[in-house]
């Protein structure tokens, strides 16, 4: 409300993610940001997506790039719910085009974990493969959620509800378990 007095920028910015949904552009801008993250990355363990902050409470670069995508993305959803409903609408065309990009990533790292990080020929299209996918397959189940299991059911909620109290306070947990007690070697 400080920088944006006059309500300018976030209208601007409302009508763009409009304008992106409504052309089925909205995956491939979100996807942008993530795709040059992963490419500034040095040593990436392709297989396994978007790094994770496990080993400090400081996640990494790429980690940061992606979560802060989708946090400001949610954001301004939630300014326009109606944009729900064009997801929703598109759920099957979006799970289509999941499969496809699933199919072409492991082909490019192959079916099983590589725990080198190495560079490889195709690192770029992965890259590009891999973030466009990970929205692809983001607005393909919220679609179905949206289109097949939008009735209210008490135990699903309290299910939902109570797992996002461990889903915000497991990486402490996770972090303070990994430390190993001094004298103790590394593996």
């Amino acid at each position: 409300r400080r920088i944006d007095t006059a309500g300018a920028i976030g209208a601007a910015i409302d009508s763009a993610i409009d304008t992106l949904a409504r052309w089925s552009l909205l995956p491939l801008a979100l996807a942008m940001p993530v795709f040059g993250a992963f490419l500034s990355m040095a040593e990436w363990l392709r297989w396994f997506g978007i790094p994770t902050p496990d080993q400090s409470l400081v996640p990494p670069a790429a980690a940061a790039v992606a979560f802060t995508t989708a946090f400001t993305f949610g954001w301004f959803l939630h300014r326009q719910t109606h944009l729900l409903q064009i997801i929703e609408r598109r759920w099957a065309h979006h799970l289509t085009i999941s499969i496809i990009i699933t199919i072409a990533c492991l082909l490019i790292v192959g079916p099983s974990p590589d725990f080198n990080g190495r560079a490889t020929r195709f690192v770029v299209w992965y890259a590009g493969f891999y973030a466009l996918g990970s929205w692809t397959w983001t607005f393909a189940i919220v679609g179905i959620a949206l289109r097949f299991f939008s009735v209210e059911r008490a135990r699903m909620r309290y299910v939902a509800d109570a797992s996002y109290w461990i889903y915000i306070a497991h990486l402490p947990v996770v972090f303070l378990l990994r430390q190993r007690p001094a004298g103790v070697p590394d593996r």
